[in-house]
């Protein structure tokens, strides 16, 4: 059973996100699993009309059996205020400090597929990342919750 493919799923925002915890944001994901020790890549779509991130994230992980493991990493951080994604590097502005380079969110996926290998689920994390700023290094990243995606296409498919 490989997970190549069209899958679509979404991830639930956790308790650590105060009025949103418990809220989900749909997304698409397009898979290629290689038979070089279940090597998984691909790429990530969120509903922007859900609260979703605008931008193309890509995928690159593992799978091992039932156990898949995989790291979205999405262009641009955000913070989420008032329901509202805001851009990291903005935020940060606003105490007055200057990100210096990229400032990517990198959010570690677990989870386990089923037998059937239609459907897969597991838990979300954002994870914690040190970046340079014009006043020293600060750590960003934070932020869990869950996940769940059914396959919709053997064939992947643009997103």
């Amino acid at each position: 059973m490989r997970i190549t493919g069209t899958w679509q799923g979404q991830y639930t925002y956790g308790e650590d996100y105060g009025d949103i915890a418990g809220s989900s944001v749909p997304f698409r994901l397009s898979l290629r699993q290689s038979w070089w020790f279940g090597r998984v890549r691909g790429h990530v779509r969120d509903d922007v009309s859900k609260g979703g991130q605008p931008e193309l994230g890509l995928v690159d992980g593992r799978r091992k059996g039932a156990v898949v493991r995989f790291v979205k990493v999405m262009p641009v951080a955000y913070s989420m205020i008032d329901g509202r994604l805001i851009p990291l590097r903005d935020e940060l502005r606003q105490h007055g400090l200057e990100v210096l380079g990229e400032l990517s969110h990198w959010i570690g996926y677990s989870g386990t597929v089923r037998e059937d290998g239609r459907a897969m689920e597991g838990d979300w994390q954002i994870l914690p990342r040190q970046v340079e700023t014009d006043r020293g290094r600060i750590e960003v990243g934070s932020g869990s919750g869950t996940w769940s995606a059914r396959h919709v296409d053997r064939k992947r498919q643009a997103l």
